[in-house]
């Protein structure tokens, strides 16, 4: 898109051109492999895998960090029902 608004002619193959494409699957495959990595790393540090730590460092900004679960990390794997939760200031 230019600086009037208006969009320009889209390279050919889509909107990114050759060295664009390059640069952006190269970010996406960093990315990913931080992921994996990050997880790999907790998981053998703390048992927990990426996606526990997201929702545990959520929870732990949540409304000033009042909300805490009892029983993390869950017993049955993807869920924590039946756990009860701790919540308030």
């Amino acid at each position: 898109m230019s600086c009037n608004g208006a969009a320009g002619p889209a390279p050919a193959g889509g909107w990114l051109d050759g060295d664009e494409q390059r640069a952006w699957l190269a970010y996406i495959r960093v990315q990913l492999r931080l992921a994996y990595e990050m997880n790999r790393q907790l998981l053998a540090d703390s048992d927990l895998s990426l996606p526990d730590y997201d929702v545990l460092t959520a929870l732990s900004v949540a409304d000033g960090g009042g909300c805490r679960s009892r029983c993390w990390p869950p017993r049955s794997a993807g869920s924590a029902a039946g756990c009860p939760t701790t919540c308030g200031g």
